[in-house]
């Protein structure tokens, strides 16, 4: 290992371009589509409602608190709200930077361990797959997540050469740990110690645990300290036991699958370079007990395996898996290897087809969902596996023509495809409509239907109630109630108490699925006149909007 290959001058005009180029994937049509539920809309309005109460040691939604993650997310969107404003933009802007960051990590990763052909490789395989496009542009603690743990193993390697890079390592550990908690030091820390273990290095711990411990303590330990004294026993009940062991031993909110749900989940999160990671590994078989080669493996299987045995999975969860895979594929890459080649190009025409299929299948299932800008996206992707058989077998020009096709990929969905989805959305538009008609003091209600959305956009807290005796008991009083149901239930209890329709929205409830979803207001016997002329002039208003 080289450390001074790092700091040349033609590795850092290759950062700038990465930086630019990275920019160019993530950055276009950011704030063109509201956010999604569950995920964003729960981290934005956990962070608008830091910033508007200025407590951010103790996270909070919907005016209760929110213990699921540590703050370091929210501090960045805090950050984000107070440059820009509230909004989309904001709220995944953070994330654009955390994303660049990664790939700079993988970058300066597939360098130090091999070459620079093999680190701009790697870089450019990690930015152009399938859900890093998706999920570097997302409101969500992963990215984070994902930058830290990358940077935490970087700085490891680094370390046996320039023992001051070890502190770096830990201090990333404890920034991982507040962004998602004990995992965030767990993972790397169990990949560290095997490789050390396979290694028979284990000796060189004393080196550098105790002062990486104390400086990963020094990050840690403020925070979990004061919100464990604010909060009692709440925040290890709800954060140390529900949401990590219990997530880990049981499947929470049906989000469970079986032991290989994240082998289909590789396979289409690194698209289109997943169909060259078995050649890249088969090709290395010989290699494996290298130092660096073992490195990468050994990080791969950590964390695809702990993932598989947690019971509660999502696909976003195995995004750590991402880099070492990228630099294994880049180095099949950078040695221009073509014994694989042919066959995984098939692969990839034959996955592209399928993908393709996805949308125009909408046309004769969901009609009045389907997306011809989503066709036109999925299209560039069999256009551009075409290409890449077509340059068979010129290496360069196949690499060139993939990386090309996904940047081509990536601005057509963030500027046209994510636009058009967004048009089928219900919740956001009439949410919007409260935000901007009602006061601070009206009470905003969501009967047996309840997405965070609702909260961020009314910038209201929402009651949620199940019976029409809670809605009629909110409507005591000279206050204004605005409620949102679906029509479904609206045709249960609409000849039940005196309510004026506002407005309604048919279209997509991304958990829920098709719906028409209402807004209400709410008449009582207590509302003055005047109260009740605002309904009427909130319906007018809507209308002209």
């Amino acid at each position: 290992m080289n450390f001074s290959r790092l700091s040349t001058s033609k590795n850092w005009v290759l950062v700038l371009f990465l930086i630019l180029f990275v920019a160019l994937l993530l950055l276009p049509g950011l704030g063109k589509s509201f956010l999604w539920d569950r995920d964003e809309t729960f981290y934005a309005e956990t962070a608008r409602e830091m910033l508007a109460t200025g407590n951010y040691a103790i996270p909070s939604f919907n005016g209760t608190s929110f213990l699921e993650k540590p703050p370091f997310a929210y501090w960045m969107m805090v950050g984000s709200f107070r440059l820009f404003g509230v909004g989309e933009f904001a709220a995944r802007f953070p994330s654009v930077l955390f994303g660049i960051g990664t790939v700079l990590l993988t970058f300066f990763l597939g360098n130090t361990l091999f070459d620079r052909k093999t680190g701009i490789f790697s870089s450019l395989i990690l930015s152009t797959s399938l859900f890093f496009l998706v999920l570097g542009r997302a409101a969500i603690t992963d990215t984070y997540l994902l930058f830290f743990f990358t940077g935490s193993l970087l700085f490891f390697f680094l370390g046996r050469e320039k023992r001051y890079c070890y502190p770096i390592s830990y201090g990333l550990m404890g920034l991982a740990v507040l962004t998602k908690g004990p995992i965030g030091f767990l993972l790397p820390a169990v990949i560290i110690l095997l490789f050390l273990f396979f290694n028979k290095e284990l000796k060189q711990l004393k080196m550098h645990l105790p002062l990486g411990f104390v400086v990963f303590l020094l990050i840690v330990s403020p925070w979990y300290l004061a919100i464990m004294k604010s909060s009692g026993g709440k925040f290890f009940s709800e954060f140390i036991l529900r949401q990590h062991l219990y997530r880990f031993i049981h499947p929470m909110q049906s989000h469970y699958g079986p032991f290989y749900y994240y082998l289909p989940v590789l396979i289409l999160g690194l698209f289109p370079w997943s169909v060259f990671l078995p050649g890249a590994l088969w090709s290395k078989r010989g290699e494996l007990k290298s130092q660096k080669y073992g490195f990468l493996i050994i990080w791969m299987i950590v964390v695809f395996i702990f993932f598989s045995l947690s019971q509660t999975k999502l696909p976003h969860y195995i995004l750590p898996l991402f880099p070492p895979s990228s630099i294994l594929i880049a180095k099949l890459w950078a040695k221009e290897e073509t014994t694989f080649l042919k066959p995984s190009l098939l692969i990839l025409l034959g996955m592209s087809i399928l993908l393709l299929l996805l949308p125009i299948s909408l046309f004769w299932i969901k009609p009045n969902l389907a997306s011809k800008a989503l066709v036109i996206n999925f299209f560039i992707l069999v256009a551009g596996s075409g290409f890449a058989v077509l340059a068979y077998p010129k290496v360069r020009g196949i690499f060139s023509s993939l990386v090309i096709t996904m940047l081509c990929f990536a601005l057509f969905f963030s500027l046209k495809s994510v636009p058009e989805v967004n048009s089928f959305r219900i919740i956001a538009p009439l949410a919007k409509l409260v935000e901007k008609r009602a006061s601070p003091s009206d009470s905003v209600f969501s009967f047996r239907y309840f997405e965070p959305s609702m909260v961020f956009y009314t910038q209201h807290f929402v009651k949620r109630i199940d019976s029409l005796s809670e809605l009629e008991e909110g409507a005591k009083g000279e206050k204004k109630i605005f409620c949102f149901i679906r029509k479904k239930d609206y045709e249960t209890i609409k000849d039940k108490a005196d309510f004026v329709l506002l407005a309604k929205k048919e279209g997509l409830s991304e958990n829920k699925g098709e719906m028409t979803l209402l807004l209400l207001g709410v008449r009582s016997q207590h509302l003055t006149n005047s109260a009740i002329r605002l309904y009427t002039d909130f319906s007018r208003n809507m209308r002209e909007d």
